[in-house]
């Protein structure tokens, strides 16, 4: 009997440990693209510890350079991508206006000309 709950109780541990997942993709300090028990990746500003702040859902490319962080954004189902932008000098982990967008392909291909802002390095 005591072997049979110790059995349980070592897999009821090992299960436990399966519960919550999670991994980091991409990085540019502060700055990261995450996702959380297989949910759709997330961009988002690290506090430290393990606490983030989410800025952009459902992210598939991302970029920076020293002035922006660039994202392209594609809910499942939806037909077509949202892109974002977000200036690092004006950013802060509780700023909810940094995030700047959504802007259909066409709107940021003009804004990546007039801001020069820097090219996607990273998809999802």
């Amino acid at each position: 009997m005591t072997r049979v709950k110790s059995t349980l109780l070592a897999i009821s541990f090992l299960f436990s440990l399966a519960g919550c997942d999670s991994r980091v993709l991409w990085r540019d300090a502060p700055y990261q693209v995450y996702w959380i028990d297989n949910s759709p990746y997330k961009l988002g500003y690290d506090l430290g510890n393990g606490g983030v702040i989410s800025k952009v859902d459902y992210v598939n490319a991302v970029g920076s350079d020293s002035s922006y962080v660039v994202v392209r954004s594609h809910k499942l189902g939806s037909d077509q991508s949202l892109y974002y932008f977000i200036d690092k000098a004006v950013d802060s982990a509780y700023k909810k206006d940094s995030v700047e967008g959504p802007f259909s392909r066409e709107a940021y291909r003009v804004l990546k000309g007039k801001k020069n802002l820097p090219d996607f390095e990273k998809e999802f």
